[in-house]
């Protein structure tokens, strides 16, 4: 699959959400003064090898039911990674080009921007691509359960044999792990739970684990998968597993972006296939 549509999987599959419930509640110790009228929040993955890259920047927005899935981009800005101009291709998302061999492993890349009298900045070095990322099996075999079934099944699904994904990690590096399903319409392993919308998007919390199996529980329909495990850093894991709701984040909620909240953050990542057919 091409590298932009994996690009799109990251960032679409990841959410980074700073909670607020009046924006006082959510200051950061040790930096200038902020409101939720001068205070910026980054976006950014930057995928080992991919020739550009993308920076996403928003206003704190005060959270409520009315905000929560909402993003006010703040257009107009002059970022810079690595002391380069990025370009503004849409309302508050600058483009990065990283020159014919992409982003560098092992490489430091260092983002600034200027706003309302503060200086944004973070940092990021792109991890190496994850090692010896197998799969047990190319192909699981699952037996279709039609609508006038009338034999018991103890889950969403059919039973079938459990795909072992393994890699290395010696250094016990954080990784993350997506699974994607590539068909545009859903093909159903149990017919009857057509009605429910099942993402089509799944993912793992950050691990230093080397193995992760998937079953039934996670693969609902028959077709093509795609299986992305990601090598990330340790803002990665910050940032995802350790903010949330409770007092302790909503005061100090973790972020790698000085005067200012959200991830700014290199990746690397392998792939594997997986086909899951009918018996």
């Amino acid at each position: 699959m091409k590298k932009k549509r994996l690009r799109y999987l990251i960032f679409s599959t990841i959410l980074i959400t700073c909670f607020v419930s009046g924006f006082t509640s959510c200051q950061k110790e040790l930096m200038t003064p902020m409101t939720g009228d001068n205070t910026a929040v980054v976006e950014a993955y930057l995928l080992a090898g991919d020739t550009s890259g993308y920076v996403y920047i928003s206003k704190v927005l005060p959270f409520s039911d009315d905000t929560v899935n909402i993003k006010e981009m703040i257009s107009g800005l002059n970022v810079y990674i690595n002391d380069e101009l990025l370009i503004e291709v849409d309302s508050g998302v600058y483009r990065f080009e990283s020159g014919t061999e992409g982003f560098k492993t092992g490489s430091t890349y260092n983002l600034s921007f200027e706003y309302k009298g503060n200086t944004i900045s973070s940092s990021t070095v792109i991890p190496v691509k994850p090692s010896g990322f197998t799969s047990s099996s190319s192909t699981v075999y699952a037996t279709r359960i039609t609508e006038d079934d009338s034999t018991f099944h103890p889950g969403p699904g059919s039973m079938m044999d459990e795909v072992e994904l393994t890699w290395n990690n010696d250094d016990l590096a954080y990784h993350y792990l997506m699974v994607e399903y590539l068909e545009d319409s859903a093909d159903y392993i149990n017919a009857r739970l057509a009605d429910t919308e099942f993402p089509f998007n799944q993912a793992t919390s950050p691990t230093q684990e080397t193995y992760f199996k998937i079953g039934m529980q996670n693969l609902r329909y028959f077709g093509s998968y795609r299986i992305v495990l990601l090598r990330v850093n340790t803002e990665f894991d910050d940032a995802f597993t350790r903010n949330g709701t409770n007092s302790n984040n909503l005061v100090n909620p973790n972020t790698n972006i000085t005067n200012g909240f959200g991830l700014f953050t290199g990746v690397s990542s392998d792939t594997v296939y997986l086909e899951v057919v009918p018996k």
